[in-house]
């Protein structure tokens, strides 16, 4: 049965009490404190114990991520609910790890599809600055056929992210759930995006700055104005805004399959890690 989680202690109390039945759980829960706290404190965290392993469930809106502890060389199954399930594996591709490989044949027999690969990258604000100076000189250009790259207003938030979600390489899953209120307390420039001269969006981009470090979450052109250097433009202006708020460090994530996006970040200078986020999705439900 399925209940909420009340506080981080009782997190920590069944996880104890699961240890007793599986000493070495294989999890895939890497978060920080804070994000635990965040969610138990808005009441999106429910869980289910049960002898195959414990599962958490974070409540994004249209579906669920999902952290669990199992003992992977066992047939665990993960409870289904009413949304889709969202599970993200994070690894290191220099190491074998054995544990990884049982659960994702689990993964599949149980009918989630592995949606795709993410690698981190992450560089230093004021070099890929540098590196970026020429944009401006385009951007200049495109001004003049009416275009212009604005902090978007609270107004836009809702129009910037169904057109990521809308576009043909992000889904929902990519956009991290806030509620009205924290978005609306996000500093301005978090959303940016360029507007034609009928002030439609054509190319939106959303970055937040967490502990003095700027996490570059998602980055959009539409189809009809790709190849137009939009993307550029973007982060370039994302760069100039990081930099006015002296945050030196700048982490993302991309897709592997997403080839342009890997060849233009390279381009740039971004450093990629060896870290890797694989994307386990169950539609059904």
């Amino acid at each position: 049965m399925i209940n909420k989680l009340g506080s981080t202690q009782e997190y920590r109390s069944l996880i104890e009490e699961y240890k007793k039945i599986c000493p070495k759980p294989f999890s895939n829960a890497n978060f920080m404190l804070s994000y635990l706290e965040r969610y138990i404190n808005l009441e999106k965290i429910s869980f289910e114990s049960t002898p195959q392993g414990l599962f958490f469930y974070f409540d994004e809106g249209t579906y669920y991520k999902v952290y669990f502890y199992v003992d992977e060389k066992q047939p665990f199954t993960i409870p289904v609910y009413d949304k889709k399930l969202l599970i993200r594996n994070m690894y290191n591709n220099r190491r074998k790890n054995d544990r990884l490989i049982f659960v994702r044949e689990r993964l599949g027999e149980l009918g989630f599809l592995n949606k795709g690969i993410s690698v981190q990258i992450e560089g230093n604000v004021q070099d890929l600055l540098r590196n970026c100076a020429p944009v401006e000189k385009y951007e200049k250009e495109i001004e003049k056929k009416g275009y212009c790259c604005i902090e978007a207003e609270y107004s836009l938030f809702d129009k910037i992210e169904k057109i990521i979600v809308g576009s043909d390489i992000l889904e929902d899953y990519h956009i991290i759930s806030r509620t009205d209120q924290e978005k609306k307390e996000l500093e301005k420039g978090s959303y940016l995006c360029i507007l034609n001269e009928k002030k439609d969006i054509c190319a939106a981009s959303i970055a937040v700055i967490n502990s003095g470090i700027a996490q570059a979450e998602e980055m959009v052109v539409k189809d009809e104005y790709k190849m137009r250097g939009f993307a550029p433009i973007l982060t370039y202006q994302r760069l100039k805004w990081l930099d006015s708020k002296n945050i030196q460090k700048i982490e993302g994530w991309i897709l592997t399959h997403n080839e342009s996006s890997l060849r233009y970040h390279r381009k740039l200078g971004y450093h990629f890690t060896d870290k890797y986020v694989e994307e386990w999705i169950l539609e059904k439900v």
